[in-house]
C-alpha cells in the first residue's frame, strides 16, 4: 500500500489469532458450566423424585420418569466431560501458538527493519522532491524577475544540489524497494501458512465442539425413545393390574352371616 503498512496488518492479525484461541476457551468453558449446572439440576430433580410416595396407580410411571431423568443427567454429564477435554486441548494449542508467534517475531525482524527503512526513505524522498520543486520554482522566478547574475547562479546551484539529492534518494530507495519486495513476498507466504494452520486447527476444534453436543443429543434421543416406549408399555390396563397384584387384599367374597338365636 501507499504507507507500506501491510506487514503491520499481517503481524497484528497473527497476534489476534491467539486472542481468538483465548476467547474460544472462555466460550466453551462457559458453555460447559451451563451444561454442568443443567446436569446438576436434573440430578437434584431425580433425587427429589425418589422421595415421592403415595402416588397410587401412577407410581410405576413415576419410576420410569425418574430413571429417564437420571439417564438424561448422565448424557449431559458426558457432554460436560467432552467440553472440558476440548478446553484443555485449545489451551495447549494456545500455548504452542504463543511460542510460534514469538519465533515468528524473531524470524521477521529483518522484514520489520526493511519496512521501517522504506517508510523512512519514502518520507525523506517526498521531502527531497518537494525541496527540488521549490528550488526549480525559485530559479524560474529569479529568471523572470531579472535577478542579478550572481543571485541567479546561486539559485541555480541550489536547484542542482536539490536535484542531486533527490536523484540520489530515488536510486537508494529503489535498491531498498527491491529488498523490501523480496522480503515481503517471503514473509507474506509465511504469514499465510501460519494463518492457514491456525484456521484449520480452530475449525477442527469447532467440529469437536459440535460433535460433543451431537453425541450428547444422540444419547438423549435414545433416552427419550426408551422413555416413550416404556410409557406406552405401561397401559392403563397394565397399571391397574399391577396395582391389583401389589395391593390386592384377596378375592374371597365375605360370607353371609345369618342371625343366630
Amino acid at each position: 500500500g501507499e504507507k507500506n503498512a501491510g506487514f503491520d496488518v499481517l503481524y497484528h492479525n497473527m497476534k489476534y489469532g491467539n486472542n481468538a484461541s483465548t476467547k474460544l476457551v472462555e466460550f466453551i468453558r462457559e458453555r460447559s458450566a451451563i451444561e454442568e449446572n443443567y446436569c446438576k439440576s436434573l440430578v437434584k430433580l431425580a433425587k427429589s423424585a425418589c422421595s415421592a410416595s403415595q402416588l397410587g396407580t401412577f407410581e410405576p410411571l413415576w419410576g420410569v420418569l425418574r430413571v429417564a431423568t437420571e439417564k438424561l443427567s448422565n448424557a449431559h454429564h458426558q457432554v460436560v466431560v467432552r467440553l472440558q477435554e476440548l478446553v484443555k486441548e485449545i489451551k495447549e494449542y494456545g500455548d504452542k501458538q504463543k511460542e510460534r508467534h514469538k519465533a515468528a517475531k524473531d524470524e521477521f525482524t529483518t522484514t520489520a527493519e526493511i519496512v521501517q527503512t522504506i517508510q523512512t526513505m519514502t518520507a525523506a524522498l517526498t521531502k527531497a522532491k518537494e525541496t527540488y520543486y521549490a528550488r526549480c520554482q525559485e530559479f524560474e522566478r529569479n529568471k523572470r524577475d531579472g535577478t542579478s547574475t550572481k543571485e541567479l547562479e546561486k539559485a541555480e546551484a541550489k536547484m542542482k544540489k536539490a536535484a542531486e539529492e533527490y536523484k540520489a534518494l530515488v536510486e537508494k530507495r529503489e535498491i531498498i524497494r527491491n529488498d523490501f519486495h523480496d522480503k515481503m513476498v517471503d514473509t507474506c507466504r509465511k504469514f499465510q501458512q501460519i494463518e492457514e494452520e491456525h484456521l484449520q486447527i480452530i475449525s477442527r476444534h469447532l467440529e469437536t465442539y459440535i460433535g460433543s453436543h451431537m453425541a450428547g443429543w444422540e444419547i438423549m434421543e435414545k433416552v427419550h425413545t426408551e422413555f416413550r416406549e416404556q410409557v406406552a408399555a405401561l397401559a392403563v390396563e397394565k397399571l391397574l393390574d399391577q396395582f391389583v397384584r401389589s395391593k390386592g387384599t384377596g378375592m374371597n367374597i365375605p360370607e353371609v352371616i345369618t342371625f343366630e338365636e
